[in-house]
């Protein structure tokens, strides 16, 4: 068997520009054009930045890096509907609209066991006059990238999250989505190369581990996870890694015991396939 390590490919994502315009409406920036942002030279790297006075408003695109923030900050006053923010299935509807508008499909999101889209969803309740008044401020939806798959995990996951306020406006939307290529194909380790390297040290403890504290003696693998892991956070600059591996990674959930008969959990992180 064998799986390919992937890196960013360094070409802009593309984000038309109807799209944007979209976006940019339901925005407190509604009425600018997108279009002439764009030809801002100002805006370095075909790149575009506006905010508001108090930066608590803004709207940042940055196709060399897949990324969209906006952030529009909700000023109503008075206490709303308790059933006026759309509910979780409305949300996810029109986070799937975006998502379609920007080139990504529901066959890179993340699954879960059943198969469907793994959807990550918050709320906020906000209480007054000591509690007798309760409603929903805010709903959100956040889905991550997958790759064959396979999990993404880095320090600046891939992603597609939006918050949602009372009537539906658009509180929140970020999308981080930059394109990747694959860059070689290696064979995976069989299980006793996997052993074999955890022997020799090739092999990383996650740092939430606490192990026995007179020393391990023994470590038993109890179940495993296989993802893709990204070497090297992706900036949120004007040029994209091109050295930075995206690489299938396997992760034991093991308990380490000591000879004195102490036990405790953690995870051990262990290359996938085999180097060039």
């Amino acid at each position: 068997m064998e799986l390919p390590t992937f890196k960013w490919s360094g070409q802009p994502r593309n984000f038309p520009v109807a799209a944007l315009q979209t976006l940019l409406d339901e925005t407190p920036f509604a009425g600018t054009n997108v279009a002439s942002l764009f030809l801002n030279p100002t805006n370095s790297n075909d790149g575009i930045k506006i905010g508001s006075r108090d930066n608590q408003d803004y709207f940042i695109v940055m196709p060399a890096a897949g990324r969209i923030a906006i952030q529009h900050t909700d000023r109503s006053p008075g206490d709303p509907p308790p059933d006026a923010v759309p509910d979780f299935e409305a949300v996810w509807r029109r986070a799937l609209r975006f998502a379609e508008m920007f080139g990504v499909s529901t066959n890179e999101m993340e699954r879960n066991q059943e198969g469907a889209v793994h959807i990550m969803k918050t709320e906020n309740t906000t209480s007054h006059l000591g509690g007798s008044i309760r409603y929903k401020s805010r709903r959100s939806v956040t889905v991550f990238r997958s790759i064959r798959s396979y999990i993404v995990r880095s320090l600046d996951q891939d992603k597609i999250e939006l918050e949602l306020g009372v009537d539906g406006r658009l509180l929140k939307f970020n999308l981080k989505w930059p394109n990747i290529e694959a860059t070689r194909t290696n064979k995976v380790f069989g299980i006793s190369a996997i052993i074999d390297e955890i022997k020799k040290g090739e092999v990383l403890g996650d740092l939430m581990n606490e192990y026995p504290s007179d020393g391990i003696a023994q470590i038993e693998l109890k179940d495993f996870q296989v993802f893709y892991y990204v070497s090297t956070m992706f900036p949120y600059g004007k040029r994209s890694p091109t050295t930075a591996d995206i690489r299938p990674m396997i992760e034991f959930l093991a308990t380490f015991k000591s000879k004195q008969g102490e036990k405790t959990e953690g995870g051990l992180f262990v290359p996938l396939t085999e180097s060039e």
